[in-house]
């Protein structure tokens, strides 16, 4: 049953995809969604393109019906908003995604722990083995 549990774990740990922060920011510097569509954040990412195109659509219309000081007041402040809002949003949600990760793996690792406890309790050296063991594998616990 211990062999059961391990595996279990180990299946759930190869399971979990992790978010990379940093690439994430770094596609949605190129342009904004890039990054939540790399999260996975599909619809949101096509909010932040269409949000991106909306404005730039709109800054032409205003720069041809307005002036151009109407449109550039829009371009600069406009675009640099959703820009740096969608590089933080998708730091942001890749980070907060591998932290929930974490502490699932964490209890993971620790049913895996009480079962074992469960199974040996009259062994106490083969409860601390295990502990080292999930200690040296994963080294989170």
């Amino acid at each position: 049953m211990d062999r059961i549990g391990k595996e279990n774990n180990d299946r759930f740990i190869k399971d979990v995809k992790l978010k990379d922060p940093s690439a994430a920011a770094a596609m949605s510097c190129l342009l904004p969604g890039l990054g939540q569509i790399l999260n996975g954040q599909i619809l949101k990412g096509i909010t932040f393109l269409g949000t991106l195109l909306f404005i730039v659509i709109f800054g032409v219309i205003l720069a041809v019906f307005s002036g151009w000081k109407s449109a550039i007041l829009l371009l600069l402040f406009g675009l640099p908003i959703i820009w740096f809002y969608g590089i933080w949003d998708a730091y942001a949600y890749a980070k907060k995604h591998n932290e929930k990760i974490s502490v699932l793996w964490r209890l993971s690792r620790l049913m895996v722990l009480l079962e074992t406890v469960s199974m040996n309790c009259a062994r106490p050296a083969r409860i601390v083995a295990v502990w080292h063991s999930m200690q040296n594998s994963g080294g989170c616990l």
